[in-house]
């Protein structure tokens, strides 16, 4: 089955946009069947042109990709919400005050499928947005994860106003709205499932690492395990990185690096913090350089502030920013004749940097 792509369907939300699917599709449809029952697909249309429907928003807060296995829903992609609770992402917020990156998608239009009537013959039948968003979140009913809920709307999830009602659980078909739940209560109650889902596998991996299951041990390791730590540490959930985590860093060559700012720490040769949570640079002139960062990322301002004038302009030459973005981000050169603006010296991309301007040791 052909599928086209609709460009009005995005990810919103902080997250570049991405078509999704058109979901005016029929499954197993072909030219006899329009054929046949054009009189039944024109009573659809008009029907569906006369009722009220509405489209839906489905949220995941999870740190890795969902996906879906129904014909209907396969070719979304959501996700993943972002680690780092920075500006540059929309942010809900619990009443507790914690922070949660979350990727937003809203189904826009209804889905056309195929159903049988009491006769056994298949007649087409329009699936509305709600449904569609609730048939995805079906998929995920044996494991029960949390974080991911839907909506009826467009709106953005940090703007639903107080009385909103969230779908918080779908059986597995995913068209039974169940678990609807008031905005603050849902919230809560598919955040927990959601730390309790990831403290599990933590636990497990925890449990493999210090026993002698091979079976078991593959767990270690697993990159979604691994975001699941990461995001659980950004939640203040943990203070450090378990065992299993830092040992892969420590096997590496080289030594690991410790992050001044957070304690996290990072592969040997890292170039910035890899701590969701934290945005501390280690090396500022080598992470502008080989564009690792620019003036945009989070802690680029307090990263520029450690450079000296001389690789400031070093940068500016390099093309990767001019004098005034960098007076912008909060840089400020010495008057001159007060300091070494401008000097042609140019500085070792590979050496550590010392502190411009606080006094900070070098690193």
């Amino acid at each position: 089955m052909s599928t086209a792509m609709s460009p009005e369907a995005k990810i919103t939300a902080g997250r570049m946009a991405a078509v999704q699917p058109v979901l005016d599709q029929m499954r197993a449809a072909d030219s006899a069947f329009e054929a046949k029952n054009q009189a039944k697909l024109q009573r659809l249309y008009q029907q569906m042109a006369r009722i009220p429907w509405q489209q839906a928003s489905i949220v995941s807060l999870h740190p890795f990709t969902l996906t879906n296995s129904n014909p209907l829903t396969n070719e979304l992609r959501l996700g993943p919400a972002p680690l780092s609770n920075d500006d540059r992402f929309a942010k809900i917020v619990l009443r507790n005050g914690r922070k949660l990156g979350y990727t937003h998608h809203v189904f826009t239009t209804w889905a056309r499928d195929l159903v049988p009537n009491d006769a056994g013959e298949v007649e087409p039948a329009a699936i509305l947005p709600i449904d569609l968003a609730l048939d995805f979140m079906g998929q995920y009913y044996h494991t029960d994860p949390g974080g991911i809920f839907c909506y009826e709307g467009t709106t953005a999830p940090e703007l639903l106003s107080e009385d909103a009602v969230l779908y918080v659980q779908a059986d597995r078909t995913g068209r039974t709205r169940g678990g609807s739940k008031p905005l603050h209560e849902g919230l809560e109650f598919i955040h927990d499932k959601q730390v309790a889902h990831y403290m599990k596998w933590k636990n497990d991996a925890d449990e493999a690492w210090n026993g002698t299951d091979d079976k078991k041990r593959n767990i270690i390791g697993r990159s979604n395990v691994v975001k699941m730590v990461r995001m659980l540490r950004s939640w203040g959930e943990l203070t450090e990185d378990p065992a299993w985590v830092k040992a892969p860093i420590k096997r590496s060559s080289g030594e690991s690096v410790t992050c001044k700012s957070c304690g996290a720490e990072s592969k040997p040769g890292a170039l910035k913090c890899t701590n969701g949570s934290c945005t501390y640079v280690f090396h500022p002139f080598k992470a502008f350089s080989d564009l690792v960062i620019d003036l945009n990322t989070p802690g680029a301002g307090l990263a520029l502030r450690r450079l000296a004038p001389n690789q400031v302009m070093q940068l500016v030459r390099w093309k990767r920013f001019t004098r005034e973005e960098a007076e912008e981000a909060g840089y400020r050169f010495p008057k001159k004749g007060a300091g070494a603006e401008g000097d042609e010296t140019e500085p070792d991309p590979n050496a550590a940097e010392g502190d411009g301007q606080t006094g900070e040791p070098q690193s």
